[in-house]
């Protein structure tokens, strides 16, 4: 593969990630400097994504890959998360050149890295503003397909396309479709003037060309598209977002709190707050959409009166 994965360093249980039971989760937090500061934390969404994550599915171990191991990016996360026995660091070196290419954004070097990681450990690998719901759903996808991956809407500029936002191969053995994204797309094809091209529509016809390697799913990255996102985070949507395994917003504010959640009329407000809630320990209907969403509209009420 090229890229060496592995660090000395890492907090993450190399042992336990080979075991086909593990179900693995890898955020990638990849900075431009050796000296990241604290406004290089994750943000309020981004702890919200992980808290997601860590509610609603449940994940064995959850990787952050980062080319800093000795930074801790999470003290922003420590009001919504509590535990952190299931999270660790992970070092991943950034590449600079791509073909003799100069790779011009990080989101290349993520996406890269992202082929990389699922072939080594499989499991699901996420960007931080996709937010999991239904982890039952999402558990029972990536054990019924060899790979997992969303689409953007067919009708923009760019065409019909996937997402790298919610990728998953369960295992590494039957990674099949991120080999190939690898080799035919960034190793003979790579393009670092298209921010989508590579991991977007190339990814999208090798798919087509080799449908057994991976499953798109619906309803997390294509409804409604990413032009039309604000009708989820601005209005309430017809279906609201309880039926989805996942929702990407492709929202980032790092300004963005809870003041702001509780504040928010709109089915991604409804969504946030939901993630928001407590689940009562041996109490499974809190972790089902709607469960306690009448405690969280009264607060939000209160907020707001």
């Amino acid at each position: 593969m090229g890229e060496n994965i592995s660090s000395s360093n890492s907090t993450f249980d190399t042992a336990a990630a080979t075991s086909d039971t593990q179900l693995l989760v890898h955020y990638f937090k990849l900075y431009r400097t050796q000296s990241p500061t604290r406004d290089d934390d994750l943000s309020y969404l981004d702890c919200l994504s992980l808290r997601s994550v860590l509610k609603n599915l449940k994940p064995d171990q959850v990787m952050i890959h980062t080319n800093v191991i000795d930074y801790w990016p999470l003290d922003s996360c420590s009001e919504l998360v509590t535990n952190w026995t299931a999270i660790h660091l992970k070092y991943f070196p950034r590449r600079f050149v791509m073909q003799g290419r100069r790779i011009r954004w990080l989101h290349h070097e993520a996406d890269m890295a992202k082929l990389s990681v699922l072939r080594q450990y499989g499991g699901l690998t996420l960007d931080f503003d996709v937010y999991i719901i239904n982890g039952t759903e999402v558990r029972r996808l990536l054990n019924t397909a060899p790979c997992i991956i969303c689409a953007e809407s067919p009708y923009d500029k760019e065409g019909y396309k996937v997402n790298a936002g919610f990728f998953g191969c369960l295992h590494k053995e039957k990674a099949q479709y991120p080999a190939l994204v690898r080799k035919l797309s960034y190793d003979l094809d790579y393009r670092p003037d298209s921010w989508v091209y590579n991991s977007g529509i190339k990814a999208m016809e090798i798919l087509k060309g080799n449908p057994l390697t991976a499953t798109l799913v619906d309803n997390v990255c294509n409804n409604p598209p990413w032009a039309n996102i604000s009708s989820f985070m601005d209005g309430r949507t017809t279906g609201g977002w309880s039926y989805r395994p996942a929702f990407h917003t492709y929202f980032h504010d790092r300004k963005f709190n809870e003041t702001d959640v509780l504040q928010m009329e709109s089915s991604a407000g409804d969504l946030f707050r939901w993630i928001l809630e407590e689940e009562d320990e041996g109490d499974e209907a809190s972790s089902f959409p709607f469960a306690n969403l009448s405690r969280t509209f009264q607060q939000t009420n209160e907020v707001n009166q």
